[in-house]
């Protein structure tokens, strides 16, 4: 058989073209099982025997059988290919972490994280780093590690990342570390302190509880962890009613026209943070302080002290925004100190308007909020 698939595949690459129809397609998937027949020592490694297995990796929709072949054949860039596939929508979860494991046994680690540094500011990446963190390869950790420790990186990217390290103990065992050194992203910790908590390991599970501390409801009891929060479902209705109402969150946030703008427009949302993600803006709103919305504190020779949204500054006087949305100007030759802070403009404790419920019920109402 081996020798027949070798001949038929000689003869017949001689019609292998770049263009691909119905016709070439149905070619190449009879090519492409010959060599899958072939032992693959014995694959020939010519220009035409990539262009055949090139092609076919680009229009194939059976992702196990994409694998196959990279497996079998060992194409040029097959490192790169696998890396693109795991990212495309021809890939399950499934695939796409076989994907991820075999680009990282072809020493891929630094094509993905090149891809993280590139791409941690966009707003679908961590679907990706989701399915990074579900990889079985012992390269994943480190990767993972400087995910959560990037200062640049989306929060949903650090949060998937977060949540995949502390599936281990390895990984538990690296975020309280970060966390007693202070380099753990605070809108990592809410996502992982659960997990570590209850960690098999009583180490791990005794500093997580120092470290990591339950959060309080309304009526002073802890609440779950996040993870558990997230399984619950709420009403968007009573929600938008919180949301509008005691919860105060109106006050500073624009919705669809609704509220002031002192802080990020949530119009939006709901495309761009988990629901895990929500809980901690809420629950922790210093944790993950978006970009250009850092609260600033200056103090003038008057011993005035004001704190805001920074607006502009230039040589002569610097803006800032309250909380209620006033910007006040102060002449720079009166500041006596300037600088940012790193606690959110956003109260804290907000969750202690509502309950439990009222919680979840505002973070389902977040996450309705989407592009339309």
């Amino acid at each position: 058989m081996h020798l027949i698939a070798s001949l038929f595949l000689s003869s017949s690459a001689v019609a292998i073209q770049e263009s691909t129809n119905p016709l070439q397609a149905r070619r190449d998937k009879i090519l492409i099982e010959a060599l899958l027949r072939i032992p693959k020592a014995d694959v020939k490694k010519d220009e035409k025997t990539n262009a055949l297995v090139l092609r076919f990796l680009k229009n194939t929709k059976d992702g196990n059988l994409f694998l196959k072949v990279i497996e079998h054949t060992e194409p040029e860039n097959s490192t790169q290919l696998l890396w693109d596939f795991a990212q495309s929508d021809r890939a399950t979860d499934s695939t796409a972490v076989q994907a991820i494991e075999s680009a990282l046994n072809r020493q891929g680690e630094s094509i993905i994280s090149q891809w993280i540094a590139d791409n941690k500011q966009k707003e679908n990446a961590h679907l990706v780093v989701s399915k990074l963190a579900l990889a079985n390869h012992a390269k994943v950790p480190a990767i993972l590690s400087r995910v959560v420790t990037d200062p640049d990186a989306t929060s949903p990217m650090v949060a998937v990342a977060a949540q995949g390290m502390a599936r281990n103990k390895s990984g538990q065992t690296t975020l309280i570390a970060f966390a007693k050194d202070g380099k753990l992203r605070g809108d990592a910790k809410p996502l992982v302190a659960g997990a570590l908590r209850s960690s098999t390991d009583q180490t791990i599970a005794a500093s997580a509880a120092e470290l990591f501390p339950l959060p309080m409801s309304k009526d002073q009891k802890p609440l779950p962890p996040i993870e558990e929060l997230a399984k619950r479902s709420g009403k968007t209705s009573e929600g938008e009613k919180l949301f509008r109402g005691v919860a105060t969150c109106a006050n500073c946030h624009l919705v669809k026209g609704f509220g002031k703008s002192v802080g990020p427009d949530l119009s939006e949302i709901g495309n761009k943070l988990t629901r895990e993600a929500m809980f901690v803006a809420i629950l922790d709103p210093s944790a993950g302080i978006s970009h250009n919305y850092e609260s600033h504190i200056l103090q003038t020779d008057s011993g005035e002290v004001a704190t805001g949204l920074l607006v502009s500054q230039t040589d002569t006087e610097i803006i800032l925004k309250d909380s209620q949305g006033i910007e006040r100007k102060f002449p720079r030759e009166e500041v006596t100190e300037f600088k940012k802070q790193e606690k959110s403009l956003m109260p804290e404790n907000l969750h202690h308007n509502f309950d439990e419920q009222g919680l979840i019920d505002i973070v389902e109402y977040m996450l309705s909020l989407k592009k339309e």
